[in-house]
């Protein structure tokens, strides 16, 4: 992180916990970019200038709560949120932890001095989010593309077994037919799947198939 620009939003209507926290950043030789609101107005008015990588956002702020601009969960948000109070309890963390936010600090002149590393970790586990989240997205585009493929190609199998009997004699079986159009016993009356080949491309398929 020493070696990107880090571009920040603080969200604090305490002058005094903006300030201690641009002081951290710069004590840890971190290259930040800072912009700070004072309310959930100034915040939207700003991410829409200036997208940042991270928002640190206090919990209670003129004229509204954080959790009105989390989205849930975490990873779908366009970038990751740390909520800030002045005090913490099991419900408070449950109630933002829900919302969406991906981490909860209580403000103290430690918690503002450690900031650097907790966004380092944060920003680390955002990383790890969207990796998944880019991952599990490819699996279902795989799975919807096998699904359609499956649904309009003209597919069928053949199995080759040999006879009861042990003879020599090979003997092909169609086996499944899917979107043919046709059941197979409608696919053998008609002559088999020969039949319902384009006449321009018989020639081609059989020698493939061969």
């Amino acid at each position: 992180m020493k070696n990107e620009c880090l571009h920040l939003q603080i969200v604090e209507d305490e002058a005094a916990h903006v300030e201690a926290l641009r002081r951290a950043f710069d004590q840890a030789g971190v290259q930040t970019d800072i912009h700070a609101a004072g309310t959930l107005r100034e915040y939207r008015e700003l991410i829409a200038a200036h997208p940042p990588d991270l928002a640190l956002v206090d919990l209670n702020l003129p004229d509204g709560r954080a959790t009105e601009i989390l989205t849930h969960p975490a990873a779908d948000a366009p970038f990751p949120i740390l909520v800030m109070t002045a005090f913490g309890n099991q419900q408070v963390v449950v109630e933002v932890m829900k919302a969406g936010a991906l981490d909860y600090v209580v403000k103290s002149p430690e918690t503002f001095a450690a900031m650097p590393k907790t966004v380092e970790c944060a920003l680390r586990e955002w990383r790890l989010l969207q990796q998944q989240k880019r991952a599990e997205e490819t699996l279902r585009t795989s799975e919807l593309r096998h699904r359609l493929l499956a649904e309009i190609v003209n597919a069928f199998a053949y199995s080759y077994f040999i006879r009861p009997d042990r003879s020599r004699e090979k003997e092909w079986r169609m086996e499944t037919l899917a979107v043919t159009g046709y059941t197979e016993r409608e696919l053998v009356e008609r002559g088999g799947f020969g039949a319902i080949i384009h006449p321009d491309d018989r020639a081609q398929h059989w020698t493939v198939f061969e």
